[in-house]
């Protein structure tokens, strides 16, 4: 939780810019951790019987404006993650780019997806679209 303190602190003085990856986690999941309730806020409150006041009010504050940032979905998306991930740690890659990357990889496993439905659905009489992959712009 004090890392997460740290990490909005920089935040705010723009030394850092924070894009919250969640793998795996539901939306009502997320607005769970930001407002400290099921089973994340029974973690988070028993944690903070030991601790101070001040230092709760600051774990609280972070915990809100981190998980509140726009951020990486990626429900069952593995190797999305790692591939976001690797090029982040190897490259030190800005985050326009990091996004680019990451929306570039899922927009090719919903291509997938949607030509294995469309060689799967051979008694459908209508022709499903063909999807045409366009040249997106470096952010």
């Amino acid at each position: 939780m004090d890392e997460l303190v740290k990490m909005k602190k920089l935040a705010d003085k723009g030394k850092i810019q924070v894009i919250p990856i969640f793998y795996k986690v539901r939306a009502r999941d997320v607005r769970r951790v930001r407002r400290q309730t099921g089973e994340f806020g029974d973690n988070f409150w028993s944690l903070a019987k030991a601790s101070s006041g001040d230092q709760i009010k600051k774990w609280k504050e972070a915990l809100e404006c981190i998980s509140g940032k726009m951020g990486l979905s990626l429900k069952d998306e593995r190797c999305t993650l790692i591939a976001a991930l690797k090029l982040i740690l190897s490259r030190k890659l800005l985050i326009k780019e990091v996004v680019r990357v990451v929306a570039a990889a899922r927009l090719k496993e919903v291509e997938t997806r949607f030509e294995k439905k469309r060689r799967n659905d051979c008694n459908c009489p209508c022709q499903l679209p063909v999807i045409k992959r366009i040249k997106t712009e470096k952010l």
